[in-house]
């Protein structure tokens, strides 16, 4: 590394690299506080009487220091530029990122983009390492395929779900006419690197450093799929390893409910295009999804009786004045006293176990079936989506289910089939495992069964129905209004561009009407 008084080499690799001994002590410390980053889940962990453990750390320590080196995750280019220039320090750079094995012909793409996907594929490649956000049903692995072509250079695609590398495996045969013999694949024991190889970040993972050789020797383009993971630890350790040219992380929405999207702007650098569902929804290229909130009768004592007791000690009250204030409405043991949050997980099985509001689903699958549109139907737990698919065939109606784990995935892959092709109209499966990673061109309806608390996985499961297939689409969501009021109403209001909300009396409303009557 070379530096003078007033100048800093950068060398760029997998990370970027300087040599502390040519900085001054204030400008170190500004560099040290800028990777510093505050955990939010640690705080919250922490506000509501837990212990984070280690996986909740109280901050992400996000540089490196090793025989007088400086190391920072490499999406912090410019942040890092813009120190030293602040500092009237002069940036040399000398980049010693990867392209590989050299250059690649991918051929010509057997796909047209459309004007937006283009508009992505070109300023990535320009950026070379940043964030490109793009809603479900946009296209996503199509324009990452078409920005392997543009760099010409060998690509590896990084996955965290098989369903995805399916996909993705299938899309690069289609794009670029290939047989799936000429397909990379990084997953368990297969370790084959082709020009475009599909990998598995958990495989990824386990790799050894004569892998990483063979690794940063070949490729010279990343591309993450889904890349709001990237926040997640196990992530961070993959991604970071990559001295590739080219680094960039494709998800519908990169912000997380946990406020850790910071370190994926670290690895990746900023967002450098947004496209917009709107935009979408007005070209015609994904529909508008009409959100319709169907009000149920269910009630959960143990949970409304929780949520009091915290909201009175918050107000100051003592457990002998919480007991006498809420005597006439539940009858509270010491031990009821004893909570530090609501118990949500027994509160869903409460809501899957609940057969008026099951069969209120199913009411509305029959009249979806009636109007000769196909269904998914979305819970978060496994056997309430057994429980419902048993009640299916009991009214004589097929369905499949979509249930994740290596033992479900033959009838995971013959349901997806069977929705593909049409011969049934319904299935059924969790939120976690569908949500992500899975193309059903054909669903026109679906039916949300427990709620998705944040607008992240909200967007990813409303994706699955916004692609252009038959009918204009309708995802009913069944709202609980005795235990969420209307706070839900006001999500999805605040997410979406139509909402209804279906009362018990059967009347269907606006939602934003709804919430001026109240």
């Amino acid at each position: 590394m070379t530096t003078t008084e007033n100048t800093i080499e950068l060398v760029v690799d997998n990370r970027i690299r300087l040599d502390e001994s040519k900085l001054s002590f204030e400008v170190i410390k500004e560099l040290e506080e800028a990777f510093v980053h505050s955990n939010p889940s640690y705080y919250k962990l922490k506000s509501r009487g837990f212990y984070p453990g280690a996986n909740e750390p109280k901050s992400y320590v996000m540089y490196e220091r090793s025989s007088g080196e400086l190391s920072f995750p490499r999406g912090a280019y410019s942040r890092i530029r813009d120190l030293f220039r602040r500092n009237g320090i002069t940036v040399l750079y000398r980049d010693e990122r990867s392209l590989g094995i050299g250059p690649t012909n991918f051929g010509d793409l057997g796909i047209q983009l459309r004007e937006y996907q283009d508009d992505l594929v070109s300023t990535c490649f320009a950026q070379e390492n940043c964030l490109a956000i793009a809603p479900t049903g946009s296209g996503k692995s199509y324009m990452g395929l078409a920005l392997a072509a543009k760099t010409g250079v060998p690509t590896l695609v990084m996955l965290h779900k098989t369903g995805l590398l399916e996909q993705w495996i299938e899309n690069a045969c289609k794009i670029f006419g290939l047989e799936e013999k000429d397909i990379g694949v990084i997953q368990g024991p297969k370790f084959k690197l082709k020009p475009i190889t599909i990998a598995m970040q958990q495989t990824l993972l386990r790799k050894k450093e004569e892998d990483w050789e063979k690794i940063n020797s070949y490729f010279g383009c990343l591309i993450v799929d889904e890349a709001h993971h990237s926040s997640a630890a196990t992530y961070l350790k993959v991604v970071d390893k990559f001295k590739s040219r080219y680094r960039i992380g494709i998800s519908a929405d990169h912000t997380r409910s946990d406020g850790k999207h910071f370190l994926a702007e670290d690895l990746f650098g900023e967002v450098a295009i947004r496209i917009s569902a709107d935009d979408l929804i007005r070209s015609g290229s994904i529909y508008d999804v009409e959100v319709i909130l169907v009000e149920t009768e269910f009630y959960s004592e143990n949970y409304d009786r929780d949520r009091q007791i915290l909201q009175l000690r918050q107000s100051g009250l003592n457990d002998t004045e919480i007991i006498e204030y809420l005597e006439h409405d539940f009858k509270i043991k010491p031990m009821d006293l004893n909570i530090l949050v609501p118990d949500y997980a027994s509160l869903i099985n409460e809501m899957t176990e609940d057969e008026v509001r099951n069969q209120q689903a199913i009411s509305i699958l029959r009249n979806s079936l009636n109007e000769g549109r196909q269904s998914l139907v979305l819970s978060a737990r496994v056997e309430h989506c057994k429980t419902l698919q048993a009640q299916l065939e009991g009214f004589k109606m097929a369905s499949g289910l979509l249930i994740g784990g290596v033992t479900n995935q033959e009838e995971f892959n013959r349901t997806t089939m069977q929705l593909k092709n049409n011969s049934i109209s319904i299935g059924i499966g969790t939120v976690t495992a569908v949500s992500e990673g899975n193309d059903f061109p054909n669903l026109d309806c679906g039916v949300l069964m427990t709620p998705i608390k944040s607008k992240q996985p909200w967007n990813q499961a409303r994706g699955r129905f916004s692609r252009p297939s038959g009918q204009p689409p309708k995802f009913y969501v069944m709202w609980d209004k005795l235990v969420f009021g209307n706070s839900m109403v006001k999500d999805l209001v605040s997410w979406n561009s139509t909402v209804k909300v279906q009362l018990l009396t059967g009347e269907l409303v606006d939602a934003k009407e709804y919430l001026k009557r109240k």
